[in-house]
Order: C-alpha cells, then structure tokens, then sequence
C-alpha cells in the first residue's frame, strides 16, 4: 500500500512539473532589466492564449529562449526611426526594452503577423533571435507563457 501511495505522489509531480509547469533557468540577458540570466522561471505549457506584454518560451536547437510578445495575429508590425509600431501605434517602449533597434534585419517592415502566430521580441533589444530575424512564431511551437520569476542572484 506505501509503494502504491509513493508511485501516485510521483506520478502527481511528474504531471504538475513536466507536462503542466516548467521550471528553467534563463541563460542569456536577451530579456534584460526585467528577466536576467540566472533567474528561474516558472512557466504554465498548457495555456496557447498570448497577449500582448506576455513573455513566452521555446525551445530551438536545443536551446531555450524567452521573448515578449508584442503583436498577435493579424496584427502589422513596422519599424521606423528606431521604433517599433504596432497597427500604426508606436509601442512604449522605454518602460520595457533596452538598447537600440535597428532596421538592419532579416525580416522585410511592415510585418503581417499570420494566423496563429505571435510577434516575438525580446526586452533588450541588443540581442538577437526574435522575430525581428526569425518572423513571427507559432503559438503550437511555443512551450509556454511564463507565470513568474524567481531571482537568484546571491544566492
């Protein structure tokens, strides 16, 4: 009767943590001031509705990486002057992202984000591998809306 109990509470966390939650460590400062590398993120896979102002999660090449989204489907994404518009509305973007932005990507302006996908770009916009180089992403090929960050500096 113990190792049935045991095997339950196991299967219990194994489903909370590996299939409805996921905890990982961010790696980078791409999503800097608001989330630096070393914190732990906490994250809900189940939960495919974004809006603007969400950090996601995905995984490409084996790596993990964390974005805003700033734009959802339908939605035309421009960049003129340094700023980032959204439908013709410039994004504030002073309260959120860091460094400078640059026309010099991949991506053709204006963007027409298609169906079922979400403009991803990171806080500190310095870094690289958003959808200012990559386009908008899949919201099925998202691994989740991070719910809350632990800082771990210090410790």
């Amino acid at each position: 009767m113990l190792l049935l109990k045991i095997i339950i509470v196991e299967s219990v966390i194994y489903i909370l943590f590996f299939m409805v939650f996921g905890l990982a460590r961010v790696k980078t400062n791409a999503m800097s001031p608001n989330i630096n590398g070393g914190d732990l993120a906490l994250f809900f896979h189940l939960d495919k509705h974004y809006e603007t102002d969400d950090i996601a999660t995905y995984v490409e090449g084996g790596k993990r990486y964390f974005a805003r989204v700033v734009a959802k489907e339908g939605d035309l994404v421009d960049l003129r002057e340094g700023q980032i518009y959204v439908n013709n509305y410039p994004i504030d973007s002073n309260k959120v992202f860091t460094g400078e932005i640059s026309a010099d990507t991949t991506i053709r302006f204006p963007y027409r984000v298609g169906n079922g996908e979400v403009f991803l770009l990171n806080d500190n916009r310095d870094e690289g591998h958003d959808s200012r180089d990559l386009g908008s992403y899949k919201i099925e090929g998202l691994d989740g809306k991070v719910i809350s960050i632990v800082r771990t500096r210090g410790l």
